[in-house]
């Protein structure tokens, strides 16, 4: 589905591009959204993958990778697998990776457990 110009309500898609559009709902997708510099959104997302270059102020879940493009503007909570981040964007929340490498909770919990 391919948002453009005034929406509002919430969205459910397979995949959605939201270009030069000013979403006001929360946005669902069963595969991907990509979001370029011209959008504003209003509402939390739920993708499996998602690229943002755009302005958004909700929470995203993106179970697997999600790219934030140096024009990017996030106003909340991330929740990802895989996050990457340009130079240049703009974040304001708490960012949640959902998969930490093993090693390193097994390292943590040694050194947090005061062994040597």
């Amino acid at each position: 589905a391919v948002c453009a110009g005034k929406v509002r309500g919430n969205r459910t898609a397979a995949n959605a591009w939201v270009v030069d559009a000013t979403l006001d709902g929360n946005t669902i997708c069963d595969d991907s959204i990509s979001v370029n510099d011209d959008a504003w959104i209003l509402g939390n997302i739920l993708a499996r993958q998602a690229a943002v270059d755009g302005k958004i102020k909700g929470n995203l879940e993106i179970p697997l990778n999600f790219s934030i493009g140096p024009a990017s503007s996030v106003i909340g909570n991330i929740s990802a697998d895989e996050l990457e981040i340009k130079r240049g964007a703009f974040i304001n929340g708490q960012i949640i990776m959902y998969s930490p490498s093993r090693d390193v909770l097994d390292r943590f919990d040694h050194f947090e457990g005061g062994q040597s």
